[in-house]
């Protein structure tokens, strides 16, 4: 753990100091001068909330797991999936409503927002039972709604729509943040 510590410090402190090098106006937005503490945001969380803050690196996806009362990290390395099903869902979803939709295009949306669940929720999901979710997102993942990931494929004889899908927003409550320091500022721990 102690290891794992180090190596998060050393990675967070050479993105921080990228960020505020190559994109001043980002980090004086997400970093500022008056960083958001680990315990300020715990006070503000209410016993049934969580944070989930997300670092999206090249190989290496860092998920922050905080609520009132524990915080814990969560290191999973990655490739250009991540990348590549977040685009692709997108896409879909961005698609021309009044058009149908193909059965190829259905089972592309199926397959990249069960994998997008697989690597964002499912290993963190035992912190997140009975919680409503704040997402503090990094990257291509603030383009991604993480209320349509689902946990679960259909099965594949079942007459599966996109209606009878098991989203994640079916069983949480989700608000995203931007920052800490905007959830701070917005104070969003009193509004939901």
């Amino acid at each position: 753990a102690d290891i794992h510590g180090s190596i998060w410090y050393l990675r967070r402190d050479e993105l921080i100091n990228h960020l505020e090098e190559s994109y001043p106006a980002y980090y004086t937005a997400k970093y500022g001068s008056h960083v958001a503490g680990m315990g300020k945001i715990q006070q503000m969380l209410k016993d049934d909330q969580v944070l989930l803050e997300y670092q999206l690196l090249n190989t290496e996806l860092i998920t922050f797991i905080i609520t009132k009362n524990n915080f814990s990290i969560h290191y999973q390395p990655i490739d250009k999936q991540v990348p590549d099903n977040i685009a692709l869902l997108r896409n879909i979803v961005a698609s021309d409503p009044s058009q149908s939709y193909s059965e190829e295009q259905f089972q592309s949306f199926i397959d990249a927002s069960h994998y997008l669940y697989t690597i964002l929720i499912e290993p963190v999901y035992d912190k997140l039972k009975n919680k409503r979710i704040t997402i503090v997102p990094h990257h291509v993942l603030t383009m991604l709604p993480f209320e349509i990931l689902i946990s679960e494929k259909p099965d594949k004889n079942s007459r599966a729509s996109f209606k009878s899908l098991s989203y994640f927003i079916k069983e949480f409550p989700i608000v995203y943040a931007y920052s800490a320091n905007l959830l701070m500022d917005n104070n969003l721990g009193k509004k939901y």
